[in-house]
């Protein structure tokens, strides 16, 4: 499954970093490696941050994407 990256500034106030702070940009499109308990997709981190690096295991909640392919 892939989607795409439709949100990248929405702040969960629970202490995690946005998506944006992850090296993701709208636009980007991504492959779901699969999903995390509380259902959210994992992804891989695609661009090196001061947070995170390429290949680390990211969450992307269902508000902040859309499914490009199933």
């Amino acid at each position: 499954m892939k989607i795409r990256i439709t949100r990248v500034d929405i702040d969960r106030n629970d202490g995690s970093i946005t998506l944006e702070q992850c090296g993701f940009k709208v636009g980007d499109i991504v492959e779901v490696g699969g999903f995390f308990r509380d259902g959210s997709y994992c992804v891989l981190a695609i661009r090196n941050t001061e947070e995170i690096r390429i290949g680390d295991n990211i969450g992307v909640n269902h508000d902040e994407c859309e499914v490009v392919e199933e």
